[in-house]
């Protein structure tokens, strides 16, 4: 098999990398969840009952646990128009509990419910952790890994890790870089010795370096 990636350059591997990274989490619709108080929650407005006349209550199921869970994800759009059903008149409010309870209510604050991003929950997220492994399967499908998707995530955790510690590094260099600016710009009479020592071991080193120059030539 062809392996694109082992022809590019490291930074068009990166960019690789995040283009890959970009389409997999683009391929799937982002889920939201609505909760009341916490708990995933479900709201729908059915007619229900009827008399001789034949006239039928409108009713509000707020469902929480059970069907409520199951039905409690979708696109914030979907959400935020079921949420507006908080707002419609209706005769009848039916409340039913995680414990599968169900009893009528006289009312329900709004604000105690919450739409927020699936994604947003880094811990036990399921979605997330399939976005991941089909990232994983992506690559290993490109690269042809012998161990397969395992080893194309231990791959990638690697290198993410060398990435996020060249990152680092470069923060403390350019730290340390500023602080010897500093310290340069204090008169040599005002300098502690611990300054002086940590200019006149940069010299040193910069004196190095050339000659390594110098010999490379």
């Amino acid at each position: 098999m062809y392996n694109k990636y082992l022809t590019m350059k490291r930074s068009q591997l990166k960019e690789a990398i995040k283009a890959e990274i970009k389409s997999v989490l683009s391929e799937e619709e982002e889920k939201f969840q609505m909760t009341y108080k916490g708990d995933p929650v479900d709201l729908k407005i059915s007619k229900f009952g009827g008399n001789a006349e034949g006239a039928r209550d409108t009713v509000l199921f707020v469902n929480v646990g059970g069907i409520g869970k199951r039905r409690s994800k979708a696109s914030k759009n979907a959400l935020e128009k079921r949420k507006e059903l908080l707002n419609q008149k209706v005769d009848k409010i039916m409340f039913t509990n995680k414990d599968n309870i169900s009893k009528e209510i006289k009312d329900i604050s709004p604000s105690d419910f919450k739409i927020t991003s699936v994604l947003s929950e880094q811990s036990d997220n399921p979605a997330f952790d399939k976005k991941i492994a089909n990232f994983a399967k992506k690559i290993n499908n490109e690269m042809g890994y012998p161990g397969g998707v395992l080893e194309a995530m231990k791959q990638i955790k690697s290198r993410l890790e060398r990435i996020i510690s060249k990152v680092e590094g470069a923060k403390r260099g350019g730290a340390e870089e500023e602080s010897l600016i500093k310290i340069a710009k204090i008169s040599r009479n005002e300098r502690t010795k611990a300054q002086q020592n940590l200019l006149d071991n940069m010299a040193k080193k910069t004196k190095e370096l050339k000659k390594l120059k110098r010999v490379e030539i």
